[in-house]
């Protein structure tokens, strides 16, 4: 089956059909233009490498001049690699009318997995794999020490980005059976064997017809046991991974009342797991309002 979609291997940046990104921006914004910012030293050679690997892409494209410009971050990934997102808050963002399509209650998503197998599917950069609207592809351009660039891709750091993206999943996966989405975290199983591998062939096939492309060494396909969305799925049910609750008891005490907030939504996210809960962290909530 994966051997006749090997179009949707091809080492080559996706381009999602039928659906565009567009931004709103709110009525009486004006353009701002933000200076680039230094790059770290050490950094400097990974940017320029993944800024030429982003043009030769299509996802950007340099520009003389822009009214609108946003400096660059560089972000270093768990694995090493760099992803290149601009600082909208600074700039786009206060003037964006947001998009409000919701994504999708975790609990709810892993309420509606049933099955004996799973099979995980990862697209290949998700959010570049979105075409902008020529209308909005001048607000996110991005200032650099290599000059100024436009997007053409959904670019990271913009606020309406996630809903945008699970609108356009959402649309793209509508009418299949057994499969479950966040973001670009798809999931897909079913009762029986028969009924995973056609509801797998299904998912893989409209992922092909709407010109996704995916890496086939970061999926997994008819698996006992997957972690999806920092949990544990199998036949049995469903749990908290083991790795991120050994992260949650080693992380360092709240020293802040920013610190505490994320601290309580991290322990929220497994609340299902905890008995008590509640109560048990009374004390920190109480703490928390104490605090400025």
């Amino acid at each position: 089956m994966l051997d006749s979609r090997s179009e949707l291997f091809k080492d080559e940046l996706g381009t999602i059909t039928e659906e565009q990104a567009e931004l709103v921006l709110r009525e009486g914004s004006q353009p701002k233009f933000v200076k680039a910012r230094s790059v770290p030293f050490a950094l400097q050679g990974a940017v320029e490498a993944e800024l030429a690997k982003m043009e030769k892409l299509g996802i950007i494209t340099p520009v003389a001049t822009s009214e609108y410009a946003t400096p660059l971050v560089p972000v270093v990934k768990r694995d090493g690699s760099l992803r290149l997102c601009g600082d909208y808050k600074t700039t786009v963002n206060p003037c964006l009318e947001v998009e409000r399509y919701p994504l999708p209650q975790i609990d709810d998503l892993l309420a509606a997995l049933a099955g004996g197998e799973f099979s995980k599917i990862d697209m290949s950069r998700a959010y570049q794999q979105v075409v902008m609207a020529e209308s909005s592809r001048k607000l996110l351009t991005i200032n650099t020490d290599k000059g100024l660039y436009t997007m053409n891709r959904l670019a990271f750091g913009i606020s309406s980005a996630p809903s945008i993206f699970q609108r356009i999943m959402d649309n793209m996966l509508k009418g299949l059976e057994g499969v479950s989405c966040y973001l670009d975290d798809i999931l897909v199983t079913g009762k029986t064997k028969q009924e995973h591998f056609h509801n797998v062939e299904a998912v893989l096939s409209r992922l092909q017809e709407r010109g996704v492309r995916i890496r086939r060494d970061k999926c997994s396909f008819f698996q006992r046991e997957l972690r999806y969305l920092g949990h544990v799925i199998n036949a049995e049910g469903v749990c908290a991974s083991a790795k991120m609750v050994l992260a949650l008891l080693n992380a360092p005490a709240p020293k802040d009342k920013q610190q505490l907030q994320s601290f309580l939504g991290m322990v929220n996210y497994y609340g299902k797991f905890v008995q008590r809960l509640s109560t048990l962290a009374q004390p920190l909530y109480r703490l928390l309002k104490q605090t400025k």
